[in-house]
């Protein structure tokens, strides 16, 4: 049965890998396929928009046969989606898919599922539009050929998860593939674009139209038989061969028959390297027989669980830096030796592999549909937003037109390496993060309200210091090093600052009682003249005080008027001691503060961002400043003269939402950001008129990023990301330096 099996995929493979690769659903082409619509070129803009009177209409994100997926912001709810929009003229047949997509979506709630927001029908001009998630990670399939094994078992899990529930609920996808499986801003896998699915009741026990992806498709698909759960099972086997093979077509001559053959042989199409158990988990689901196979989802997700467990080990989960929502009984088959008491500390991950599933590939040039990577160092698939849920094509493909799939791998290596998650987790956003000078002390601010210290002497096996320092606040939203490493400042939510002597780490000291610094919240606090003094950012005014007395600051002359919410401080102090401050109203001020009592306004500019300036770095001769804000930009600015900077070149992007934090690297080369989008974006500004994407880097945690920060080794930097999950994960960038600098 097994020999049987493997001939017939083999076989399958060959055929559908010919006949249509898996790409070509996103944007069908009249020249190619006779008879496929045009392009919906009669989409108006402003009718999209009038339509939609609470959201701002942003980019084309994608276009089908029938229609075109928009970027959009809620303004209420501030919030982006995707809108997906259907020219309806001539296409009433499409018209009934799309409203019974929307209905079903709107009935279907499971974390790994696309959610749909609205739905709307605009008279004016006849359109009908599904507002959804907007899935900022793109599709598996510009992941798929640099998926670790780890990571390929979890994506199998969560597509499982997905299927079992929608499957329950009485629902058949019928097009699982990697275009129909999108990552959101955080990471997280959920299966889209059911406008082909069908209820249950109406495919069993009869003959179906052939519609689908062939190259995904079971015999009895194929030939318009009657489906069944298994059909889908069939479709995620195939895409987990895919994965596990780096996404190799398989070249043979077309056999007219989809029926298994003798001389077939399987025998090559799974690594040499995968475990039994895993192999035989999806040999499983590529029986031939529909009774063959699992009976339910859930059953495949269970022995794909307890043999992913078996062939990886303990924290495999983890390491995959996929996040995936499982029930009960599949997450104690994947984790075995976690038990219900709490989370199991992640193991090391191992050695850097080219293949880890989180950096970024080479591709066109910057703003040519993908972003340029010409240091091609990060291991991540090309990024590129398509829309969620994209028609699917509706009948199979005649085999006269053939295709070539395009599964050819993308060069390169990493520059973002993953060195694990922290081993244990605040249990709230983590507001701040910074490195000790010597690199050896991470210390984290948390919406907990706690700080921790975290020895990083190896950082491939970071471990706690301790238990929280002493003292306690409603919040932590900033936390700094003295230079000498021996102080440690906090900036709370209830407007106090708190300081800890830890020069002896094992046991930080607190140095006085929590400063009534301001009236209302303190949100970002550096130190100035080598530790002598302490600058605090309020919502409205900046103060500056003198800490020659840890236990009882002195504040030095009167509060630095300011008129922005949420402001954040950066200290620059070569060649001069300049403080730089930016937040809610789109200003960057800079003052020369060399004189504390006396501090001087050096530029106030009006930074152009459309909306909140949240960060800002300069490299160390001031040359050149970045700045990140609530538009999702990152700015280059010309500071060689201070007092009139200027930008340089265009808007740089490649995020999806607010870039919250901005650092350089110690020689200035290197630019990163971290994104509440959930990803890391590294840049090289070595020509900053022509700054090069080296990567968008998904952080794989949940949540916004909300801090980051870099340990000051030239030789090799460790980066560290905190999410509003409370996770901490570190990253060991190759190739550059990185440094900390808001």
């Amino acid at each position: 049965m097994v020999r049987d099996t493997l001939a017939h995929t083999h076989l399958h493979m060959r055929l559908r890998s010919r006949i249509v690769p898996d790409w070509v659903g996103s944007r069908w082409s009249p020249d190619i396929f006779p008879g496929a619509p045009a392009f919906a070129a009669g989409i108006d803009r402003e009718q999209v928009a009038a339509a939609l009177p609470g959201y701002d209409l942003g980019r084309e994100l994608g276009a089908g046969g029938f229609g075109q997926v928009f970027e959009g912001w809620h303004r209420g709810l501030q919030r982006h989606v995707a809108v997906k929009v259907l020219y309806t003229r001539g296409h009433g047949a499409q018209i009934d898919d799309l409203v019974r997509e929307a209905r079903l979506l709107a009935r279907l709630d499971h974390p790994h599922i696309i959610r749909v927001y609205d739905y709307v029908h605009a008279q004016a001009g006849d359109l009908h539009l599904i507002v959804m998630e907007l899935m900022a990670g793109g599709p598996l399939s510009r992941r798929q050929q640099t998926m670790t094994q780890r990571a390929a078992c979890a994506v199998g899990l969560a597509v499982a998860g997905a299927l079992a529930y929608a499957h329950s609920q009485g629902v058949l996808h019928r097009d699982i593939k990697p275009d129909n499986m999108l990552f959101d801003a955080v990471g997280l896998l959920k299966v889209a674009d059911f406008g082909i699915a069908k209820l249950l009741s109406g495919v069993s026990g009869g003959r179906n139209t052939v519609i689908g992806t062939p190259l995904f498709m079971p015999p009895e698909q194929l030939v318009g038989g009657s489906l069944s759960p298994a059909t889908d099972l069939y479709a995620l086997g195939v895409v987990l061969q895919l994965l596990l093979t780096g996404g190799s077509a398989v070249e043979a001559t077309l056999s007219p028959s989809p029926g298994p053959r003798p001389d077939s042989d399987h025998t090559g199409l799974l690594p040499r390297a995968l475990a039994d158990p895993l192999r035989d988990v999806i040999q499983h689901a590529l029986e031939a027989d529909p009774a063959a196979r699992p009976p339910t989802a859930h059953a495949f997700g269970l022995a794909l669980a307890t043999a992913a467990a078996s062939a990886f080990g303990p924290g495999w989960l983890t390491q995959s830096a996929v996040p995936v929502r499982l029930e009960d009984d599949i997450r104690a088959a994947a984790e075995p030796h976690a038990g219900s008491a709490a989370p199991v500390p992640p193991a090391p991950l191992p050695p850097p592999r080219r293949d880890t599933p989180v950096a970024a590939r080479r591709g066109d040039a910057l703003g040519a549909g993908r972003h340029a990577r010409p240091r091609a160092r990060l291991a991540l698939p090309r990024r590129r937003i398509l829309a969620a849920g994209l028609f699917a094509v509706a009948g199979a493909v005649p085999a006269g037109y053939l295709l070539a799939a395009a599964l050819t791998k993308d060069p390169g290596g990493g520059v973002a390496d993953p060195l694990g998650v922290l081993p244990q987790r605040h249990t709230d956003w983590i507001l701040s993060l910074r490195f000790s000078p010597d690199g050896m002390i991470l210390a984290s601010g948390s919406k907990d309200g706690t700080v921790r210290l975290w020895d990083m002497t190896d950082p491939a096996a970071p471990r706690s210091i301790g238990g929280p320092l002493p003292g306690r606040s409603p919040g932590v939203t900033s936390v700094a090093f003295s230079p000498d490493g021996n102080t440690l400042a906090s900036a709370n939510w209830d407007g106090t600052l708190q300081l800890w002597d830890i020069t002896d780490r094992a046991s930080p000291q607190s140095l006085g009682a929590p400063l009534p610094a301001h009236a209302i919240l303190a949100n970002s606090v550096v130190f100035l003249d080598r530790g002598q003094t302490l600058a605090s950012a309020g919502r409205q005014e900046t103060r500056l005080w003198n800490i020659t007395d840890g236990a009882a600051p002195e504040p030095i002359g009167p509060p630095i008027l300011g008129d922005t919410d949420w402001p954040r401080l950066v200290v620059v102090d070569r060649p001069r001691m300049l403080l730089a401050r930016v937040g809610e109203n789109r200003t960057i001020r800079i003052w020369d503060v060399s004189n504390a009592a006396s501090p001087h306004e050096r530029t106030r500019l009006v930074s152009g961002h459309a909306g909140a300036v949240h960060c800002v770095a300069f490299t160390q001769d001031l040359r050149l400043m970045a700045t990140g804000g609530k538009d999702a930009t990152l700015r280059l600015w010309n500071t060689v003269d201070l007092a009139r900077p200027e930008m340089i070149g265009k808007p740089v992007t490649g995020h999806h939402n607010t870039i919250w934090s901005v650092l350089f690297s110690p020689d200035d080369r290197i630019v990163a950001t971290a994104s509440y989008d959930g990803t890391m974006g590294i840049w090289n500004v070595e020509d900053p008129e022509h700054p090069r994407l080296e990567g968008m880097v998904p952080s794989g945690q949940e949540g916004w990023l909300m801090s980051l920060a870099c340990s000051l080794d030239r030789a090799a930097p460790v980066l560290a990301s905190g999410s509003q999950d409370g996770t901490i994960r570190l990253w060991r960038l190759t190739g550059t330096g990185s440094d900390q600098r808001s």
